[in-house]
């Protein structure tokens, strides 16, 4: 496995696996904007203020995380948050994968000021497993994240 920063390049390969777990997720019944995501793919990669790195093997993603950190609207705090992660399948690469890429976007956070992390897993894809596997790792409930459709 190799982790590294995303390319332009790894655009098509990255939506593919971004596919797979919609596919499976929360908004399976609703289109992937192809035009916007391969724009918002190409811009961020290799942007400084954001990560964006992948892990592959070969040249299959296994996994992807794309965060940023923000400022509190109120607060003095700055939040480094997840963007976009996922994972390939339910297998252990990819969740190696991922927890590696986690470690990572925390050290590139912590090197740049964040004071706090999150991670949204919301997609309805093994949120349950994700959430206990990053608990392992020092990451506590911040909350209930709720949703309604409308």
């Amino acid at each position: 496995m190799i982790i590294r920063d995303v390319t332009e390049a790894d655009t098509e390969a990255l939506i593919k696996l971004g596919e797979g777990f919609h596919g499976r997720c929360n908004f399976k019944n609703y289109a992937i904007n192809h035009e916007r995501i391969t724009f918002i793919l190409k811009e961020l990669a290799g942007y400084e203020e954001t990560f964006s790195k992948a892990a592959w093997h070969g040249d299959k993603p296994l996994a992807m995380l794309f965060g940023e950190i923000v400022q509190d609207l109120s607060i003095d705090v700055y939040i480094a948050r997840t963007c976009l992660m996922y994972g390939e399948g339910t297998g252990l690469a990819p969740a190696l994968a991922l927890r590696k890429l986690v470690r990572m976007f925390e050290e590139w956070a912590t090197d740049r000021g964040a004071n706090f992390m999150y991670l949204d897993i919301t997609g309805g894809v093994d949120d349950e497993k994700c959430a206990l596997l990053f608990s392992r790792s020092g990451f506590n409930s911040a909350g209930h994240p709720l949703m309604k459709e409308l």
